[in-house]
C-alpha cells in the first residue's frame, strides 16, 4: 500500500489495518457524494428563500456619474428677435440614491415566497432521507463485504482441507490402500475449490469496492472487523407504519410548491406598480468631482406603472411551463403513494422468508458440526473412511457458507423493509 493510501486511512480516522462500521458510517457521512448534493440541495434551497423573500424589500441603488469631457446638445432660441443657439447643460458630476418599492404584482411575489418556503422544508427532509437511506444502504453493503471476506475464509478452509486430503490419497494410492478412482475424485474437488476460491475474492473485491464508493474513499483496509448482528428479535413490521417517511413528505411539499407556482405564472396578465423616491447632488457648474458649494440638491418622490400588453408569448409560456411543472409533480407524487404500499409488502414478505432461512441455517450449522465430529470420531476408529471424514467436512463447510449467505440476505431485506417503511426497526 503507497504512503498516500495510508495517509488518507489515517486522514479519514481508521486504521489501516481493519475497518469497522462505526468508522465506515462516520467516513460516509463526510465523504458521501449522495448526501453531500443533498446538503448543498438543502443550502441551496434555503437560499431560494432569501431570494423569494427579498421582492418584499425596497431596492436602494446608489449611482455616480463624472464627466471628463463633453460637448452638449444644443437647441435654437430667440432671444430679442436674434435667433441663437443655447447648449442644454447637463450636470458634470452627478451622484443618486433611488429607492424602487414594489406595491402590486399580481401577488405573484407572495405566492414565490410561499412556493421557495415549501421547497426549502422539502430539501430538509430530502437531506434527512439522505442520510437515513445512507446509514440502511452503508450497512447493508458492509455486512455484504463482511459476509464475502467470511467466505472467503471458508473457501481458504476448504481449499486447504481438500488439499490434505488430495495428499492423503496420493499416499495411499501408492500403497494401494486407495484407487484411481478416489483420486480423480479427489483432484475434481480440488479444481473446484480453487474456482471457488476464486469467486469468493472476486466477490469480496467487488464488495468492498462498493463499499468504498459509498464511503467517498479510492481504497480500503485489507480488513474489515465486526461481527453480524443478532437477527434472531426482528418481527415483520405493520405495513401501515409507512406514513411518515420523509421522502414522500418531501414530494407532497413539492407538489403543493408547484401549485403555488403555477398559480405565481399568472401574474403576467396584471399590471406592475412601483413606489419610488430618489435623492440627487449635481454639480453643473464646474467639472469638481469633490463635494463643493458648487453642488446642488434634487429630489424626486412617485408611482410608476407598468403593463406589458404584448411580450412575444413570454409569460404564456411561463405559465404553461409552471402548469406542466406542476403535473409532473403531482404524478410523481402519485406513483410514489402506488409504490409505497408494494414497496412494504415486498420486502416484508421478503424479510419474512429470510429471517426463516437465517433461524434453519443456524440450526443446520450446529448439526454440520456435531456430523463432523461424529465422522473424526468413527474415521479414527475405523467404523468410517476418510471420503466419510471429507464429506462430513465439505458439509460443514457449505453449511458455514449459506449461514453466512442467509445473514447477509436477512440484513439487506431488514434495509430495505426500514427504507420502505422511513423508520428503524431495531439497533442492528
Amino acid at each position: 500500500m503507497s504512503w498516500l493510501v495510508a495517509f488518507s486511512f489515517l486522514f479519514y480516522g481508521f486504521s489501516a489495518n481493519a475497518l469497522s462500521i462505526e468508522q465506515a458510517y462516520s467516513q460516509a457521512a463526510e465523504s458521501n457524494s449522495s448526501l453531500r448534493q443533498a446538503k448543498l440541495s438543502e443550502e441551496f434551497a434555503s437560499y431560494q428563500s432569501v431570494k423569494a423573500a427579498s421582492t418584499f424589500w425596497p431596492r436602494l441603488t446608489l449611482r455616480g456619474q463624472h464627466l471628463f469631457e463633453e460637448e452638449f446638445m444644443r437647441f435654437p432660441v430667440s432671444v430679442a428677435g436674434i435667433q441663437t443657439e443655447m447648449e442644454l447643460i447637463q450636470p458634470y458630476t452627478d451622484y443618486s440614491l433611488r429607492a424602487v418599492m414594489n406595491i402590486f404584482n399580481g401577488f405573484g411575489d407572495a405566492t414565490n415566497y410561499q412556493a421557495a418556503k415549501l421547497q426549502a422544508e422539502a430539501a430538509k427532509l430530502e437531506r434527512e432521507r439522505a442520510e437515513f437511506q445512507l446509514r440502511r444502504e452503508l450497512r447493508m453493503t458492509f455486512y455484504q463485504a463482511l459476509g464475502a471476506q467470511s467466505l472467503v475464509d471458508v473457501a481458504e478452509q476448504k481449499q486447504k482441507t481438500i488439499g490434505e486430503h488430495l495428499r492423503d490419497v496420493k499416499r495411499s494410492q501408492r500403497l494401494g490402500a486407495a484407487t484411481r478412482y478416489d483420486l480423480l475424485r479427489m483432484e475434481v474437488q480440488s479444481s473446484d475449490a480453487e474456482t471457488e476460491m476464486m469467486s469468493a475474492d472476486d466477490a469480496l473485491k467487488g464488495a468492498k469496492d462498493k463499499l468504498a464508493r459509498m464511503m467517498g474513499v479510492s481504497e480500503l483496509p485489507e480488513e474489515l472487523s465486526g461481527t453480524f448482528p443478532n437477527l434472531d428479535g426482528v418481527t415483520v413490521p405493520d405495513k401501515s407504519e409507512s406514513e411518515n417517511r420523509q421522502d414522500l413528505k418531501a414530494k407532497e411539499l413539492r407538489s403543493k410548491s408547484s401549485m403555488k407556482l403555477n398559480t405565481s405564472s399568472h401574474n403576467w396578465w396584471y399590471p406592475k406598480i412601483n413606489l419610488f423616491a430618489e435623492k440627487q447632488y449635481y454639480n453643473n457648474l464646474d467639472h469638481e468631482w469633490q463635494y463643493s458649494d458648487a453642488f446642488r440638491e434634487a429630489h424626486n418622490f412617485g408611482i410608476s406603472f407598468t403593463w406589458d400588453i404584448f411580450d412575444g408569448g413570454l409569460g404564456w409560456a411561463n405559465q404553461r411551463q409552471a402548469a406542466v411543472q406542476r403535473a409532473m409533480a403531482e404524478e410523481n407524487l402519485r406513483a410514489a403513494m402506488i409504490a409505497r404500499p408494494q414497496e412494504v409488502d415486498y420486502w416484508s414478505r421478503k424479510l419474512k422468508y429470510a429471517l426463516s432461512v437465517y433461524k434453519a441455517k443456524t440450526l443446520s450449522i450446529k448439526k454440520s458440526e456435531e456430523a463432523l465430529r461424529l465422522a473424526k470420531i468413527g474415521a479414527r476408529a475405523g467404523s468410517l473412511t476418510s471420503t466419510d471424514q471429507l464429506d462430513a467436512e465439505l458439509d460443514f463447510y457449505q453449511a458455514k457458507a449459506r449461514l453466512v449467505q442467509s445473514q447477509t440476505d436477512a440484513i439487506e431485506a431488514l434495509g430495505q423493509v426500514e427504507l420502505a417503511l422511513g423508520k428503524e426497526l431495531g439497533n442492528y
